[in-house]
């Protein structure tokens, strides 16, 4: 997690993508509810994302979970990957997306490794894209993997 993104959204917009999703084993949320995931456009170069879940309390009352965030496109070394953030936030995650068929393969990028703690020493923009640069390609550089569903 970072206070930045790996650069400024430049890349346009994948009307592909835009949609309703379903992760089933709720890796999204780490609760392993399932989540229902919504892509649109925000802007030309911005997607709004929308997670919904639902979860129960300690009473057995379902309660509804609902997460905005904002994300866009940078593509290092052939791959692509989501700068994300929360809406109401400034820290980025980032994640590697890609389709499969109409459905979506999403891959976090791990804030340390097997290489160790990768992200400590980042400090800008520019050293983060040097970073994605050196590790997009080693398996090492990346976390959790879950499938979105189109739904």
């Amino acid at each position: 997690m970072k206070d930045f993104p790996i650069d400024s959204p430049s890349v346009k917009v994948n009307a592909a993508w835009y949609g309703s999703y379903i992760d089933e084993g709720g890796k999204t949320n780490w609760s392993a509810a399932s989540s229902t995931i919504t892509i649109a456009p925000s802007t030309e170069y911005e997607y709004k994302i929308n997670e919904l879940y639902f979860t129960t309390d300690t009473l057995g009352e379902t309660v509804t979970n609902e997460n905005s965030y904002r994300a866009h496109v940078s593509k290092i070394k052939g791959v692509t990957f989501l700068n994300v953030t929360k809406s109401d936030e400034a820290k980025y995650n980032f994640y590697k997306i890609e389709t499969s068929g109409k459905d979506l393969k999403v891959t976090e990028v791990a804030g340390s490794c097997g290489m160790g703690h990768w992200s400590d020493n980042i400090y800008s923009s520019s050293d983060l894209k040097k970073a994605f640069e050196k590790y997009a390609k080693n398996p090492l550089f990346y976390g959790t993997t879950f499938d979105l569903k189109r739904n």
